[in-house]
């Protein structure tokens, strides 16, 4: 989740919630999760610990980042905790002695300055807007709590903040900006003339040739190690039976009885959140307060956005959307299905808070027909009633396969099918190979070289696989037979290159005496052109001739180049310009002020971190 809010935020909180993503938070609430005892240490830094529980969040949030990066073809070895254990505890240490710093510099935010943070987040918008029902999801469905993840922005949050008096804006002078314009804003211009590369097909490549380049090219003719795979898969939709039509009728009857009175509620509330600064009595406590305004005349909206503790929600007047019953935590859900219309409740106490509810509009939920529900219900149906058989099968070939020699005789016992794989390639990623686990499996020395069955493998809650590797073949060339006519075409290729760069070379030598590019590329039909005033970045070229025409200052001086579709280049650089501060926007300026600060800052805070970590005590146990 944090890796997709790192993917989408943009602005001033941008590197805030990087570092959330990079430097994972642990410290809160350890210890009513381990049960106030037995608390293993893996660090201290100056005094203070860093917990086993702290080191392994870290580690599961890097893993999952890198998962996010990579995708579902993540390579399970860069997962390994050996691998990773260290980087994520230098990154704990880093973190705790930053924060020590920033305390013992009395630097701190405030709840609003948090609050106004994640309200930014683009990830917790919709249509331009915070969205609180997007905001709680993406928090429920990732284990966090609002109020922890509070506490992770506002670590962070402290940390930037201390960085920040570190890497101030440094007054950029002059000669600095001018120097860098020069760079920056320098223009060329270039003429070329295009030579297209054609593959002569009468061009004559002997069989020596061809087994010649064959031998001096042996290893780029390898064929990877293969295997020959037997497996068993095991789907729950195979074991899917039919539905009579008339339980599919009495199973939409009873879906319409529950159905009766459903609606849509739309809430708004006002939360009073339990935290360090606030007890749960004391958050209660004003809970009730705000009540007895409420009671009293005060209108919701208005105390929701001056008292609730909900960024989101508190911006319009306490509104939440709409929910079904299944939207917010069931105390909350209870609270606002028992009220009328425009009332509101009492406290209402959920994990980290208090809220006062109001019912603000009921909606009516359409009524569905058959015909809609009837396909959804009847795989319901079968999914359930597969269910035990599907679990029962798959627990049985897992205790069959662990003991057999290969798969033939727990797909005979189970009446399953063994079916055989094409040769596979560690670099194949068709059929059973399609998921990294099964490959991985596959080529693994407990299933290649010990030859026994792999472990039955999820593929997804109702799809599993074993293998058994029936055959194996090594690395080995591929034989020449099998790759001379694509070593001919090369040849061919390679052969037409060369009296490409031939005629290139004849063709320069009368550029050199004099003759024009324009004439040349008249007489024998090539297209030329001239490119005028081209920065380094400009994107309506060619840049391998636009790179050529920077990394060099020899003017008037003509050279060749290949292009990337095989054809070759004649060109000359005809003029250059080193860019001035004048040329430049004011925008440009800014942005150019801009990189030289963030140069600074990045200097400056490298030599920063490794001050104060050296000073530090830090023990790793």
């Amino acid at each position: 989740m944090l890796q997709n809010i790192r993917d989408n935020v943009q602005g001033v909180f941008a590197k805030v919630i990087i570092g959330l993503i990079i430097i994972p938070f642990a410290a809160f609430g350890i210890d009513s999760l381990l049960g106030g005892g037995g608390v293993v240490d893996v660090a201290e830094v100056n005094g203070e610990k860093i917990t086993n529980f702290e080191l392994q969040q870290g580690m599961a949030m890097y893993k999952r980042q890198l998962l996010n990066r990579m995708g579902e073809n993540a390579d399970p070895a860069l997962l390994e905790d050996a691998l990773i254990r260290d980087q994520v505890l230098d990154r704990l240490v880093q973190e705790k002695i930053l924060l020590q710093r920033a305390s013992e510099e009395s630097i701190g935010l405030g709840v609003r300055q948090v609050d106004q943070a994640i309200v930014g987040m683009q990830q917790f918008q919709e249509n331009g807007q915070f969205s609180v029902e997007l905001y709680q999801n993406i928090l429920r469905g990732n284990g966090y709590t609002p109020a922890f993840f509070k506490q992770l922005m506002l670590r962070e949050m402290t940390i930037q903040q201390a960085s920040a008096a570190v890497s101030n804006p440094q007054f950029v002078t002059e000669v600095e900006l001018a120097a860098l314009a020069a760079i920056v804003g320098e223009k060329r211009s270039y003429r070329y003339m295009l030579l297209p590369l054609e593959i002569n097909e009468q061009l004559q490549v002997s069989d020596d040739q061809v087994s010649d380049y064959y031998q001096q090219h042996l290893a780029e003719y390898q064929r990877e190690e293969q295997v020959l795979l037997d497996y068993i898969e095991i789907k729950k939709q195979d074991f899917y039976q039919a539905v009579d039509e008339q339980l599919l009728i009495e199973a939409f009857a009873e879906e319409m009885e529950d159905f009766k009175g459903s609606e849509q509620r739309r809430a708004s509330h006002i939360y009073i959140e339990i935290s360090d600064a606030r007890t749960e009595q004391q958050a209660r406590a004003q809970a009730q307060e705000l009540l007895l305004l409420l009671q009293g005349g005060a209108s919701f909206a208005e105390l929701a956005a001056e008292r609730s503790d909900d960024p989101g929600s508190s911006t319009a007047g306490g509104d939440l959307g709409f929910s079904q019953g299944d939207t917010f935590p069931d105390e909350f859900e209870q609270a606002l299905f028992a009220l009328e219309l425009n009332a509101v409740s009492e406290p209402v106490q959920t994990d980290d808070g208090f809220h006062l509810i109001k019912l603000t509009e009921i909606k009516a939920v359409e009524q569905p027909v058959f015909a809609e529900r009837k396909e959804l219900i009847r795989q319901r149906i079968q999914s359930a009633t597969a269910n035990t058989e599907f679990i029962t099968v798959l627990d049985e070939l897992r205790d069959y396969v662990f003991n057999a020699d290969d798969l033939n005789d727990p797909a005979s016992d189970l009446k399953l099918t063994v079916q055989s794989t094409a040769w596979l390639s560690k670099s194949d990623n068709a059929a059973v190979f399609a998921n990294t686990l099964v490959r991985n499996a596959a080529f693994s020395e407990e299933v290649l070289i010990a030859r026994n069955n792999s472990e039955v493998i999820e593929i997804t809650a109702d799809h599993f696989i074993v293998v058994s590797v029936k055959d194996y073949r090594a690395a080995e060339p591929f034989p020449l037979a099998e790759v001379e006519a694509e070593i001919k075409i090369l040849l061919a290729r390679e052969l037409s290159m060369a009296a490409l760069q031939q005629t290139a070379q004849e063709l320069i030598v009368q550029l050199d005496a004099g003759e024009s590019i324009e004439s040349l590329a008249q007489a024998n039909n090539y297209q030329w052109q001239l490119e005028i005033d081209k920065l380094r970045n400009s994107i309506d070229v060619n840049p391998v001739l636009l790179e050529q025409a920077f990394s060099t200052s020899a003017i008037n001086v003509y050279g060749s180049v290949y292009l990337e579709d095989g054809s070759l280049a004649i060109w000359r650089l005809e003029k250059t310009s080193a860019g001035t501060i004048a040329t430049l926007s004011e925008r440009e300026q800014r942005a150019l002020a801009q990189e030289i600060n963030r140069i600074y800052a990045s200097r400056d805070m490298a030599l920063y971190l490794m001050s104060i970590r050296q000073s530090a005590e830090v023990e790793l146990y």
